[in-house]
């Protein structure tokens, strides 16, 4: 029996370049589509206005069906899986504000401001009544030094802001609050 030649194997040609004309005519687009797509990386560039033809083509075909499947939207920032997840957590939270309002666990905006005014009108008083207390506790402390206390209580007050997330005032804060708004409050 005789032996059947083994095929031989093409040698491999070097990819053919085209010009931005011949790939814009043959994507059917203008040579500015090109060149966005050689920016995005979808056209292979080999050097100015030069292309890689079998590459490109290749990855506009990709690119095509990509699109044609959703999973890339006009714009490239922003898929369209990633504005369903957007749009999922956005509806997600809502729903939850909703439970939080029905469960009561929410309280409207117009108990809260008048509340937290009243609070913190008590504590800016309590904070400027510092010097003067200390002056009457502590006899030997002259003007001056009851000025300095006072000029370090007005500088305090103003960058006074939470540290590391919720609120978790004194007894004496959260029970003057509860009264204010006539309800029980859990703090997280």
């Amino acid at each position: 029996m005789a032996a059947t030649p083994k095929p031989r194997r093409a040698a491999k040609k070097p990819d053919a370049t085209v010009g931005a004309d011949t790939l814009s005519a043959l994507f059917d687009c203008d040579s500015q589509t090109i060149q966005k797509l050689a920016k995005s990386g979808v056209v292979v560039r080999v050097e100015r206005g030069k292309y890689l033809l079998e590459p490109s083509v290749r990855n506009y075909v990709r690119h095509l069906r990509e699109r044609a499947a959703g999973r890339a939207g006009n714009n490239a920032k922003l898929s369209v899986v990633d504005e369903s997840a957007l749009l999922k957590r956005s509806q997600r939270l809502l729903n939850e504000r909703k439970m939080a309002e029905s469960e009561g666990r929410l309280i409207p905006y117009e108990q809260v401001a008048p509340a937290w005014g009243r609070v913190a009108t008590s504590v800016r008083q309590h904070v400027l009544a510092i010097p003067a207390k200390s002056r009457f506790a502590l006899p030997h402390l002259s003007a001056g030094d009851a000025q300095v206390l006072d000029n370090i209580c007005r500088d305090v007050l103003p960058t006074v802001k939470l540290q590391g997330g919720s609120p978790r005032p004194g007894k004496t804060l959260v029970e003057l609050f509860e009264k204010q708004v006539n309800r029980p409050i859990t703090w997280l």
